[in-house]
């Protein structure tokens, strides 16, 4: 009898759900080669890529499940995203699945049913919180002018005696001391919530741990008290501020007392005592990527198709027609977004040296699994799997 399981990030994983996307020939109907052939290519690439994942994980010993590929053409009037970052909707947490999202068209929630029932649906509650919470933060918190949240507690840890007040500062008052002006100017990006960063609790932000669950979020949201009345668990909640979309982004719970990071993000040993922290490097961001940021000046950061930095017509039909499918790969380090198969063993879709080095240390072995349309999709390993049950 199948059931789910959860209680960790990283023991032996038993079974698993891997996205789909779509087939190749569902971007035939495009009539602009210059359009249709790159993605069409791209699906394929990303079809072989699963399918190579696939065989990854079940010579593990796991048992893979997948989403159903969406079948049909491309409709302009009916941009749909595939159903590929499975666990954007769905989180096992203890013994049961908890759904905190939206589901895809092409439904993830009954391939999951048809594999276990024990599935919670707390989507509207999730939604529910979410606008309360924001709305009682918004009146101090926020600029209509500039539609720009404002972290308090990231402010309250910065700021210096000549700095305006808080709420002062929100509504677009800065010193006037021009060395002031440059310093709070310095700190702008830690000091705002992109909107995309703003939003109702996700899957990829609940941490499992033996004896706790860490949550990811925003300030203005105390999901860890919200959590602790909805799901069936004794294991204490605490939660941290993160101005990230996904944690899964940032950093990996590994086996070995390991955490796989970009630096700096959240005090680590606070929130996880005792872990050795081994830090991705800046130069192993896609930054250093000439192509990629080539393409960066041309679609603000949202995505990078590798080879297609000069498409015009391609680039022009995406940002037209495509949005709905695409983040903000900027921000997103997939060096950390890494599936662990066990204590000692890690499916990375990039790794350098020092990095396969200093895990190694630690006892943990990297499995390379091609992902080649990673910047695109704006998803990882860990993005398109669903841990269903762990040892």
């Amino acid at each position: 009898m199948n059931s789910y399981k959860k209680f960790n990030t990283f023991g032996r994983l038993r079974s698993v759900m891997l996205g789909s996307y779509f087939y190749p020939e569902f971007f035939s109907s495009i009539k602009d080669a210059a359009v249709r052939e790159p993605l069409m290519r791209m699906a394929s690439e990303i079809n072989e890529d699963l399918e190579a994942f696939d065989r990854v994980l079940k010579n593990f010993g796991c048992k893979v499940i997948r989403a159903e590929q969406p079948l049909g053409q491309f409709d302009v009037d009916n941009v749909y995203l595939p159903p590929l970052q499975v666990r954007n909707t769905h989180c096992v947490i203890g013994d049961t699945m908890y759904q905190f999202n939206g589901d895809y068209l092409n439904s993830v929630n009954q391939v999951l049913k048809n594999y276990c029932s024990n599935i919670v649906n707390l989507q509207k509650p999730n939604e529910e919180f979410y606008t309360a919470s924001m709305s009682a933060a918004i009146k101090d918190n926020f600029n209509p002018n500039t539609n720009t949240w404002h972290s308090r507690s990231k402010y309250q840890v910065l700021e210096g005696a000549d700095w305006p007040h808080y709420q002062d500062y929100v509504q677009g008052t800065r010193s006037t001391i021009p060395d002031i002006v440059a310093e709070m100017e310095s700190f702008k990006e830690v000091l705002e919530y992109t909107q995309n960063n703003i939003g109702p609790m996700q899957g990829p932000n609940v941490i499992n741990l033996e004896d706790r669950i860490v949550l990811g979020t925003n300030e203005y949201c105390n999901y860890a008290e919200w959590l602790a009345a909805k799901i069936n668990d004794r294991r204490p909640i605490s939660q941290f501020t993160i101005d990230a979309g996904h944690i899964d982004g940032c950093f990996a719970v590994l086996g070995n007392n390991v955490i796989l990071g970009i630096d700096p993000l959240i005090d680590y040993q606070q929130y996880f005592p005792g872990y050795t922290v081994i830090k991705v490097p800046p130069e192993s961001y896609q930054d250093q990527i000439n192509e990629f940021n080539v393409m960066k000046q041309k679609v603000s950061g949202a995505w990078w198709l590798a080879g297609e930095e000069h498409n015009h017509n391609l680039i022009t039909y995406v940002e037209s027609y495509l949005k709905p499918w695409l983040g903000y790969v900027a921000e997103s380090i997939f060096d950390v977004n890494v599936l662990a198969l066990d204590e000692n063993t890690i499916c990375v879709s990039n790794i350098t040296p020092k990095i396969k080095t200093a895990l190694k240390e630690h006892n943990i072995e990297c499995i390379v699994v091609p992902w080649r349309h990673r910047f695109f999709v704006d998803g990882g390993l860990h993005c398109i799997t669903l841990d269903l049950y762990r040892e």
